[in-house]
């Protein structure tokens, strides 16, 4: 390491911690650092300096300064996360009815996959959607679906839609056929825009109930064939339609303005954690500096026993009645599609280390202050670090969350004092995360923020689909269920990622590859990430235009080398059989053609 980047790296480092020296201390005071044969010394010469020196190259560090950059750095880390928890809790609890039309008759249905129908009513204040409840064809998850597109925006002059925004929500509950979508992220409707919702779910061709009534010249309703042409006026009213909204008062944070602000938050949360960190320039190790009496420690933070806590993100048995086939005894987390892609495997494989995994699920659904961790997750002092990922199955945030959460990062630190604890945020941003992170940082514990990996958007889901495929039980392949809404190989890449830096290591990259597929006319081709781990297994899904069927698949390599494929069907995802085809992701980026035939 050159001298030029040693100053940056451990000025940056020393920035982290208060130094506890008098000012009128004036003795030199030493620490050495052994690895591999060579000696680092770290030498404390007054307050305003630390000098370094490996061999023959020394260099002084300007303390006073330095602090001031950190303490800067906390202090906007700390705003911004106070402004952000301000913003959330601007948006009012007060639930009001925004459209209404309560007709149970349906004498016909609405069909067409490119559809968006609602009633053009706009709003007439910024609000922030809740709900919204739809009758359907069909009563149960398999008749309807599970995962539907919505447009926000107005309807102007023309009668055409013009949408400020299209988000996705997934059906919460079915009730008497009338499906219920919970809206979630602060998903805004600004005055003067109305709602959308296209009339079948992603692969299914549910459609939306509608009866015979007059059409209400207030409240309109549109259907539109395509949002780049005009909508039309229809005469009859949707059976069940009910949109929900939270009044917001004169100051609220749009869902864009709170997503760019928590990505910063985590942007420099990461930069701050970075900075506490030094790698060995022989052995590549890394060593976290810490400052204890006046002296610089470098605490090794070689990771060789790791222990993870967590849901069925982190394990989960063989369980058939739920589509997921594992051989007897094996238990891994949903639902990456081979074992060695689940994100505590990507962990253990970068450092190294051996992985234990404990689950956690009976403390989310009955945490207490007094719950008896001792006896549910028996941790004992042989990790060095322990990672946690709950918070999914929480149901509920009550005042005891905070302090339960607490209360189990006491227990790790007591019963694993070695250890370094890693403590996640759950998959989505909410009272569970902001009780889940303000307990890390009252414990002192290293706080993980995964919200961002979690991407529903085509080309780079890190969530399946139902129908896409896993490597299972006997070594045979299986599409996948119910578990689909659990992480793919990228949703558990990105997780370990984020992991990883928190521990002061580089995010995993070289062995992703790229999927590029071929649009060659009838049909469309889709996979679930446009991104794939080698190693893992691929779906190629098929959508043929009508008169045309899929005949054959090619899939080439970067270096030209032909991958095998494999035709496959299943009936999971839209309740009729549908073809796809599987490989296993190369070393490589890969080309995906398709033949199509008239039929």
């Amino acid at each position: 390491m050159t001298l030029s980047r040693q100053v940056p790296i451990l000025a940056l480092l020393c920035l982290l911690f208060t130094m506890p020296w008098r000012a009128d201390a004036q003795e030199d005071r030493f620490v050495s650092l052994r690895s591999m044969g060579n000696a680092f010394d770290f030498s404390i010469a007054s307050v305003d300096s630390i000098v370094f020196r490996t061999g023959a190259d020394s260099m002084a560090v300007d303390l006073p300064l330095l602090l001031q950059l950190v303490n800067d750095n906390r202090e906007q880390i700390g705003a911004n996360r106070k402004r952000l928890d301000q913003m959330m809790s601007l948006v009012g609890s007060e639930t009001k009815e925004y459209i209404s039309r309560p007709s149970t008759r349906v004498d016909n249905w609405i069909y067409g996959k490119d559809k968006y129908v609602g009633y053009n009513k706009p709003a007439r204040e910024d609000a922030i959607l809740e709900r919204m409840e739809v009758r359907m064809y069909g009563l149960t998850a398999e008749d309807v679906g599970t995962c539907y597109d919505f447009a926000v925006g107005v309807v102007d002059h023309r009668n055409w839609l013009l949408p400020r925004v299209f988000i996705t929500a997934i059906i919460s509950e079915i009730s008497d056929g009338v499906a219920t979508f919970v809206f979630s992220n602060g998903t805004n409707i600004n005055a003067g825009e109305s709602v959308f919702i296209k009339t079948v779910p992603k692969g299914l061709d549910a459609s939306l109930g509608i009866n015979a009534e007059a059409t209400d010249e207030a409240c309109p309703l549109y259907v539109f064939d395509d949002i780049g042409e005009a909508g039309r006026r229809v005469d009859y009213d949707l059976s069940c339609f009910h949109v929900y909204v939270k009044t917001t008062g004169k100051v609220f944070a749009l869902k864009s303005e709170v997503d760019n602000l928590s990505e910063r938050i985590s942007l420099l949360g990461n930069e701050l954690s970075e900075l506490g960190y030094v790698k060995d320039k022989v052995t590549g190790e890394r060593y976290r500096l810490e400052v204890a009496d006046g002296q610089v420690i470098a605490v090794p933070t070689t990771v060789k026993r790791i222990l993870a806590i967590g849901h069925s993100f982190v394990n989960y048995t063989n369980s058939p009645s739920v589509g997921w086939y594992l051989d007897d005894g094996e238990s891994r987390a949903m639902a990456a599609s081979v074992y060695s892609h689940q994100w505590t495997s990507f962990v253990g494989d970068r450092l190294g280390a051996s992985v234990d995994r404990r689950n956690c699920v009976d403390f989310e659904r009955n945490y207490s202050p007094s719950y008896d961790f001792a006896a549910n997750w028996n941790v004992s002092d042989d990790y060095d670090a322990i990672c946690v990922f709950m918070g999914e199955n929480v149901t509920e945030v009550t005042a005891d969350f905070h302090t339960s959460v607490q209360a189990a990062m006491q227990y790790l630190k007591a019963s694993a004092p070695h250890a370094t604890v890693y403590w996640s945020s759950s998959w989505h941003y909410g009272d569970k995360y902001k009780a889940m992170r303000d307990a890390a940082m009252e414990e002192g514990v290293v706080f993980v923020d995964v919200t961002d990996t979690w991407v529903t958007q085509d080309g780079s889901s890190t969530i399946w689909q139902k129908g896409d495929y896993y490597l299972g039980r006997d070594d045979a392949y299986y599409p996948i269920g119910p578990a689909y809404t659990h992480p793919n190989d990228m949703g558990h890449l990105g997780i370990a990622n984020k992991y990883l830096q928190a521990m002061g290591y580089d995010a995993i990259s070289q062995t992703v590859h790229r999927i590029l597929l071929d649009t060659a006319g009838g049909g469309k081709l889709s996979t679930p990430n446009t991104s794939w781990p080698e190693g893992g297994v691929v779906t190629i899904r098929i959508n043929a235009d009508e008169g045309y069927a899929i005949d054959s698949m090619e899939v080439l390599s970067g270096t030209g080398e032909v991958i095998e494929t494999t035709m496959r069907t299943n009936d999971y995802h839209e309740g009729t059989l549908q073809t796809y085809y599987t490989f296993i992701m190369p070393k490589a980026d890969v080309v995906v053609k398709p033949v199509w035939k008239r039929i």
